[in-house]
């Protein structure tokens, strides 16, 4: 008997629990909790660029598709260059930039590109030429006199001609207007200087004079408050020693850190600094450097790790290219998570 109130009992207890399941509980509200940024501390720390290694992010298509957003980078980035997209700034593009700034201290430079300037202007100059050869080939095929070679030589190479002073005239005239349009944007927007990328090598005399006359048209209207950044830098240029940095930018993966090493001592004692790509492939951006100084008993550090370690009296930090690229790179709700730990060890050297 005392078995068979046990089992009543127990199940009693259940048909109660089942119940009590029924009752409608009431929901709870939950607020995740926001990250503040201790603006006062960035603005301390970011004030003063010129006594100590820089980190320098450049991104590509801002704003679009609400990916490359200026407020994700990390709060320790020092200066942002925005590569593109930038002539005409939308509201969301004017809200970032003000919030980037106010919140993260972060400065923001405008990158005025004569290194693709200079690769258009060839392939116009390429597509033009063939397209104009083609033409008068088909004329000549067709026509009834007949032209000795030597006449057609000569017919062909006045059509060179004419393409390269075509090329020329273009070139300069939008060259000028490539000037003409960053200078209204940076005096439009409250961008904090401009980053000029000019070509790695240079085919001939011609470009490289137009290069040298569009820096020394922006350094002379550049206000002396505005950071200024050279990519790829001309020996014995004056206007060298406007630039606050010097950045050397190689074709992705064909650098080595004694290259950088060693254009760092060809400039001195300006303030340089080496860079990396994020769009280098994935498989020689792992290799690492082959000069690496940094053992790593598991092999050699990526190239992202160990760009932080190379050595120059006058190193000035890492610049790194198209860091959109790390974007989705997510760790704890943070984007840009490789680049933040490599700013960190820029910090540390």
């Amino acid at each position: 008997m005392k078995l068979s109130n046990k089992y009543f009992g127990l199940i009693l207890l259940a048909i109660t629990g089942l119940s009590s399941c029924d009752t409608e509980t009431e929901s709870i509200n939950i607020i995740e909790p926001k990250r503040e940024i201790d603006t006062s501390f960035l603005k301390d720390y970011k004030k003063d660029l010129s006594s100590r290694k820089v980190s320098v992010g450049a991104i590509y298509d801002w704003g679009i598709l609400n990916q490359s957003n200026l407020i994700f980078t990390p709060d320790s980035l020092d200066i942002i260059v925005v590569k593109n997209n930038y002539f005409e700034l939308t509201p969301h593009q004017q809200s970032d930039l003000k919030e980037v700034k106010e919140k993260k201290a972060t400065k923001v430079l405008i990158g005025a590109d004569f290194n693709s300037f200079v690769e258009e202007m060839k392939q116009w100059h390429d597509k033009t030429l063939e397209k104009r050869l083609a033409e008068k080939e088909k004329e000549l095929s067709i026509a009834n006199d007949v032209i000795d070679n030597y006449k057609r030589e000569d017919i062909m190479n006045k059509i060179k001609s004419r393409t390269i002073e075509d090329y020329k005239t273009l070139t300069q005239n939008k060259i000028k207007s490539l000037i003409s349009s960053n200078l209204k944007a940076l005096g439009e927007n409250d961008f904090d200087g401009m980053s000029i990328e000019l070509p790695e090598i240079y085919e001939n005399d011609f470009i490289k004079g137009l290069c040298v006359e569009a820096i020394t048209a922006i350094t002379a209207k550049l206000d002396q408050s505005k950071l200024l950044i050279i990519e790829n830098p001309i020996e014995k240029m004056e206007q060298n020693t406007r630039a606050n940095l010097l950045v050397s930018k190689k074709s992705s993966g064909s650098a080595s850190l004694g290259f950088y090493e060693t254009q760092a001592e060809i400039f001195a004692p300006q303030r340089y600094m080496a860079s990396i790509d994020f769009t280098e492939d994935p498989e020689t951006l792992g290799a690492g450097f082959n000069d690496s100084k940094i053992f790593n008993p598991s092999g050699n550090l990526s190239k992202i790790q160990d760009i932080v370690h190379w050595q120059a009296a006058n190193n000035s930090g890492v610049m790194f290219y198209h860091i959109e690229k790390d974007y989705t790179n997510i760790k704890n709700k943070n984007a840009y998570n490789t680049l933040k730990n490599a700013i960190n060890q820029i910090q540390k050297n």
